[in-house]
């Protein structure tokens, strides 16, 4: 966390000060990944941060999601609906990275939601064992998704709907410049430069 104001402090931060500005650093062990008990929707901003500045709030315990859950035959909403919960039979490993992709093995003890600590840009999908999955933001900035029990895949892939559009336009002009040097133009301005 880095501030400018110098009366900045937040409960389980360290504090260094650079002059005019300050670095706080989290004390507290901090998983990349992790599967709420809990989840709600709150769709207006500034109650979601409000909720999440509360003392008792904890990210592992309760996830804030931004947009409403869609109602999939695979997605109950809450975690373990229908399922004893077992907090402690969550794992991950993060297998690649990239800029533009990420690859997660997810092992669940129950099916539920899983929080990543990965800004939630737009242009971000998902993909469960291979098949499009919907991504929600959680906790305010968090990408997130329902995996069911047991172990998965999960891939992020950066693919925002701008990308199509200009890779095809490039390849259209580089193919109209190839046009344009391996036709009569390009073969006056080849003489031309013959002569010189």
């Amino acid at each position: 966390y880095v501030s400018g104001d110098p009366r900045w402090k937040i409960p389980g931060f360290s504090k260094r000060d650079w002059g005019p500005v300050q670095d706080g650093r989290n004390q507290e062990p901090v998983s990349f990944a992790y599967s709420p008990g809990q989840v709600a929707v709150v769709t207006d901003d500034e109650q979601r941060l409000g909720l999440m500045r509360q003392p008792g709030f904890n990210p592992y315990d309760t996830a804030y999601f931004s947009d409403p859950i869609p109602n999939t035959p695979q997605n109950t909403g809450q975690p373990g609906a229908g399922e004893p919960f077992v907090k402690s039979l969550f794992q991950f490993k993060l297998t690649k990275e990239g800029p533009d992709e990420e690859l997660f093995q997810v092992r669940q003890g129950r099916s539920g939601w899983v929080v990543f600590s990965e800004v939630m840009y737009p242009g971000w999908k998902a993909w469960l064992d291979g098949n499009p999955a919907p991504l929600l933001t959680a906790n305010h900035i968090f990408r997130s998704l329902w995996v069911p029990a047991g172990n998965h895949e999960v891939r992020f892939r950066y693919e925002p709907r701008w990308w199509k559009p200009i890779l095809a336009g490039t390849g259209l002009w580089l193919l109209s410049l190839l046009g344009w040097f391996l036709g009569p133009a390009g073969k006056i301005l080849f003489r031309e430069f013959q002569k010189i």
